[in-house]
């Protein structure tokens, strides 16, 4: 059996997982340059079916009009040596020649290398003997991607048509703007879970949409775009992820796209750690979040709308502990992060509202 190019993480933890977060004045520069023009008409006029045939068939009109990009798949996984598989093969299925795969295993103490070794010998394993959480095991496989289209996957995810990667290289070719391409990602029976609908309204597009949010197990990423606004957040290990970088983004002026022609069935499988650390992880993250983008008043009414919630969800989950630590923890940094210059405009905020985003939760 043989096995993936290994490469061993030494350093470990957050320092060693990429680009940390620009300096406010990196910040305020980056905020000022000139944004990417819009070209190529969009498909808000097609069905998810005709979104997907028409992109399809212009390619297939055209076969050399400008060649492949190149296009790396990275994985983030722990302990998940059940439900990797599916993804991996997923992913192997790809009829799109020119990619490659990263898999970060974030110190899995499980059968994850075998498992990778397996079924897909070919992809790059990056091992981490340190458990880096979800911002720094992205960062640690974008450091060693090749191309500048990035599609990030669940580890208990899958792509279900084999012609993904060809429509998503498409789509970024042809919108210059374009920051972030966000899947539609489906419960194996078919429905969408509401934590995982990118409007406010809950109401799942059904044609391509610009939007303020994305889910980022299920999405595709313009490396540059997020080079530019300082990567991942390396400090929030789980949960408000993908709110953080939206509001960098979108501040940038990048879009955010949702394509409905690109189906992901995603197992949401729980793990113990995440679901007693819930309300922990949550409150702390989301009183981040207020403190390090929003304007006046805005930052003290969702700090204290937080606050709130923490207080009631854990009295009713029996995990009131963790929701008082979340607090005190996002409290005791509030005044740190105030002062780091990515506070949004009120264009942005606008802007957000507008696209029915997740601006207050």
């Amino acid at each position: 059996m043989r096995r993936g190019r290994d490469a061993e993480h030494p350093g470990g933890g957050r320092e060693s997982a990429g680009a940390g977060r620009p300096a406010p004045d990196e910040a305020r520069e980056a905020r000022s340059r000139a944004i990417p023009r819009r070209r190529g008409e969009g498909l808000a006029g097609d069905s998810p079916r005709a979104q997907a045939s028409r992109l399809i068939g212009v390619e297939e009109r055209n076969p050399c009009s400008r060649p492949e990009p190149k296009v790396t798949f990275v994985v983030a996984t722990r302990n998940r040596e059940r439900y990797l598989p599916g993804c991996l093969e997923s992913i192997e299925r790809q009829a799109y020649p020119n990619r490659e795969l990263i898999v970060v295993d974030d110190a899995s103490t499980d059968g994850t290398r075998e498992v990778v070794s397996s079924v897909s010998p070919s992809a790059i394993l990056l091992s981490s003997p340190k458990q880096l959480g979800i911002g720094g095991a992205y960062e640690l496989g974008l450091a060693r991607a090749g191309g500048e289209i990035v599609v990030i996957l669940d580890d208990d995810a899958y792509l279900t048509d084999t012609g993904s990667t060809h429509l998503i290289a498409r789509r970024f070719t042809e919108v210059d703007d374009l920051g972030i391409l966000c899947f539609h990602v489906e419960a194996p029976d078919g429905t969408t879970r509401a934590k995982e609908n990118v409007r406010r309204d809950k109401q799942v597009p059904q044609r391509e949409e610009e939007i303020a949010y994305f889910l980022s197990g299920a999405c595709a990423i313009r490396l540059s775009a997020l080079r530019r606004i300082g990567g991942f957040p390396l400090d929030f290990e789980v949960a408000a992820t993908e709110l953080d970088v939206s509001f960098r983004l979108l501040e940038s002026g990048y879009r955010i796209l949702f394509a409905p022609y690109i189906r992901v069935v995603h197992l949401d499988v729980a793990t113990e750690e995440k679901e007693t650390r819930r309300e922990f992880y949550l409150v702390r993250n989301n009183i981040w979040l207020a403190a390090r983008y929003l304007p006046f008043p805005f930052a003290q009414v969702r700090t204290l709308l937080w606050l709130g919630w923490g207080m009631i969800s854990g009295l009713r989950s029996g995990n009131l502990a963790q929701a008082l630590r979340g607090g005190a923890d996002g409290l005791a940094r509030w005044a740190e992060l105030r002062g780091e210059g990515w506070t949004v405009s009120s264009a942005t905020i606008a802007r957000m509202n507008a696209l029915s985003g997740r601006t207050w939760y």
